[in-house]
């Protein structure tokens, strides 16, 4: 990331059109729900139409990006950030004929078995997914055929450790103290420079 392109990186050249301030008043976290969604959607086959949920959407900023970027259908579903901001957010963004905001615990989806061909969670997993059963329940909702779970084997999905070291020559961004309590637009695109 440069200083003097806030939220640019060479490996997220997807995410780097985005403009900052629309980021940042899209966080419903502490990770860049764009860069997990890029780097995500290097492991997945996604093409136009297939039918995705973004459990855990929370401002629905993934879900725009998986609708805008490769024209998924995304059905953004979140228990704790409102449905109708999130739709405001996504009419703002041109992207309402194919993502629907979904109020929903991830515990009690409305939705019918097979009904997507995948489902992504950015960032939020553990926040509902602790119970041994709940792969299981979850992997219903999700036609046959993502082999995630089968190749797995228990060796990755769970909890990570991560160690970080803070260069003295890198300038930080500066520190997100709270997130905003109701939705404000803002530019979706980078201007062309």
């Amino acid at each position: 990331m440069t200083s003097d392109k806030p939220l640019v990186s060479e490996r997220f050249p997807r995410s780097a059109k985005y403009h900052p301030e629309w980021v940042l008043a899209s966080v419903s976290g502490a990770a860049n729900a764009l860069w997990l969604s890029e780097w995500l959607a290097a492991a997945l086959d996604l093409r136009p139409g297939m039918r995705v949920l973004d459990l855990g959407c929370g401002r629905a900023a993934s879900s725009i990006f998986l609708r805008r970027e490769f024209g998924a259908q995304v059905w953004a579903t979140d228990l704790w950030f409102s449905a109708s901001e999130n739709m405001q957010r996504i009419r703002d963004a041109g992207v309402e004929d194919g993502v629907f905001p979904i109020h929903a615990d991830a515990r009690s989806l409305p939705f019918a078995a097979e009904f997507f061909d995948a489902i992504v969670c950015i960032d939020c997993f553990p926040y509902y997914g602790t119970d041994d059963l709940y792969l299981n329940y979850l992997a219903r909702f999700v036609k046959p055929g993502i082999k995630a779970l089968e190749a797995d084997g228990g060796r990755f999905l769970g909890y990570v450790r991560v160690v970080g070291r803070r260069h003295d020559r890198v300038k930080l961004a500066d520190h997100i103290v709270s997130l905003p309590a109701q939705y404000t637009k803002k530019p979706l695109l980078r201007s062309h420079q």
